[in-house]
């Protein structure tokens, strides 16, 4: 202990410190805890820059813990930090990494600067015996083993619409269930889990909001959700829990998934049989539930072979969120023949499909009706050859119509067969915004694309992406516009396209 005598002398300053007794200021000395050692600090604790922290033992801290050093004070130590006063917090100009952190005491802990936990070595345990509020900020647990977070009973508060107030778990290649105790404003226990099951799981985030009965606001970062329709095209609020998720990995998993919300946020309509569903932000709709989906309690739902990540959310079994389309397409198949396929994840009172055709994108007819699968929770692909296209563009869309009469859309598909010279069309045409380019499927393959204003000056040049290019309106000006096919430095298509003010 004389070591350590001597060391005070040089670094401790202390002052009164409102609610926390006595500040004590690391003015850039070296402090070294050895591991049979433990520092009680009456107060809170404020790290200068270049402080140095070597600690093997135990600190216990009752106030504030400010680290304002630009490196990390602890090194490679092994040493833990237990928070035991009330209302604390972790803050200064710098993350801290803790090696073992400790939350206790009486009242909450709360982050006003990102923090790590694990160590240098990435063996470190965040205990959680009082509740730690994120607070908008990112606490990142650098140890990969299930271990690494032990719920003593205390919660990890993310509740913040933003969905950054985040916990990033550096899982990687660990395959052991990874349990996460979120809890809310009442200190409801919510927890998460996620085990890989396949591939590697890499740093996954995780970060989650309660909302009003309406379920509004929708999340909307780091993806946007913009409706919570059911099959009807009527809000489905009355039948989901008033809680988003947000889970994503950085690498490339397969995971079990288990998902939970508070006794005070069930559904207005009960909470039996609740289903996760994933928002798809290619389709800007709600993925239908997963099979083999199972249910611990009232307020939980566990999804097996969870592959695609990102936004979450609940609702009841009876009354899901509306079906995704898995894909929906239109090939050339061989002369003037053209093969529409689509495939559906799952169906809910799907009554039939109707494939629809048309030569102007405006006005399209039936030309085929195909019942679908009423309700089923596997996978149904559906095809149909139409044998009837025109020369020119054509134009497929999907219509699904429920057994209560509700209907919805799929995307329209352009396809183009040609005769004599490459048939070439901007669809749609006026455009804003962004548009395609439909050209002959057979087209050269180092086809260019040159957009030509009204003085003859080149706009934009872009390759040919094969029969179908999309173009995103780089902020062109409004007005019209020649759009020519370039293949070897000939023109072997030309049409005429307006754009209009965005």
């Amino acid at each position: 202990m004389k070591a350590l005598k001597t060391l005070l002398t040089f670094c401790l300053f202390s002052a009164p410190y409102s609610g926390h007794g006595q500040l004590m200021t690391n003015n850039g000395a070296a402090i070294t805890i050895k591991a049979s050692a433990t520092l009680y600090i009456k107060g809170a604790l404020e790290n200068k820059p270049n402080t140095t922290i070597d600690n093997e033992g135990t600190i216990y801290l009752s106030g504030n813990w400010t680290h304002n050093a630009a490196n990390n004070c602890f090194g490679t130590s092994e040493g833990t930090v237990i928070l035991n006063g009330g209302s604390q917090i972790i803050g200064g100009s710098s993350t801290t990494l803790f090696h073992h952190l400790t939350t206790a005491g009486s009242a909450a802990k709360v982050l006003q600067m990102d923090t790590e936990v694990g160590g240098a070595a990435n063996g470190g345990v965040l205990t959680l015996n009082q509740h730690l509020d994120l607070n908008a900020k990112v606490l990142t647990v650098k140890n990969p083993a299930a271990a690494a977070i032990v719920d003593g009973g205390g919660k990890i508060i993310s509740e913040n619409q933003s969905l950054d107030a985040k916990l990033i778990w550096k899982i990687g290649t660990n395959t052991d269930n990874h349990l996460i105790p979120f809890g809310n404003a009442l200190f409801e226990s919510l927890p998460v889990s996620f085990q890989t099951t396949a591939g590697i799981a890499g740093d996954v985030t995780f970060a989650t909001y309660k909302t009003p009965a309406n379920n509004l606001p929708l999340p909307n970062t780091p993806i946007a959700v913009t409706h919570i329709r059911n099959m009807s095209g009527l809000d489905n609020d009355a039948n989901m829990p008033d809680r988003y998720w947000l889970i994503q990995p950085s690498g490339n998993p397969t995971a079990t998934l288990q998902i939970t919300h508070g006794a005070s946020e069930q559904a207005t309509n009960g909470a039996f049989m609740l289903r996760a569903q994933r928002w798809d932000p290619a389709s800007s709709d709600w993925n239908m539930p997963l099979a083999g989906q199972t249910n611990a309690g009232f307020y939980d739902a566990t999804v097996p072979g969870v592959a695609n990540w990102g936004i979450w959310a609940m609702a009841l079994n009876s009354n899901p969120l509306p079906i995704t389309l898995q894909s929906f397409t239109a090939t050339p198949n061989g002369h003037l023949q053209v093969l529409c396929q689509w495939i559906t994840a799952s169906e809910i009172n799907n009554d039939y499909f109707e494939l629809q055709h048309s030569v102007d994108a405006l006005s399209f007819n039936t030309i085929a009706t195909i019942a679908g699968a009423g309700n089923t929770t596997t996978e149904n692909q559906y095809q149909f050859h139409h044998l009837d296209p025109i020369i020119g563009i054509n134009y497929y869309r999907l219509k699904q119509t429920d057994f209560d009469g509700a209907y919805s859309y799929s995307q329209v598909i352009p396809i183009a067969f040609r005769q004599g010279n490459l048939l070439l069309q901007a669809f749609p045409n006026p455009a804003m915004g962004s548009f395609q380019i439909v050209s002959d499927f057979d087209s050269p393959a180092d086809t260019q694309f040159l957009l030509i204003d009204q003085e003859g000056r080149i706009a934009d040049q872009f390759p040919a992406q094969g029969m179908t290019t999309f173009y995103q309106n780089q902020k062109l000006a409004a007005g019209v516009y020649t759009l020519k096919a370039i293949s070897l430095n000939q023109t072997i298509g030309h049409t005429r396209l307006v754009l209009l003010q965005q």
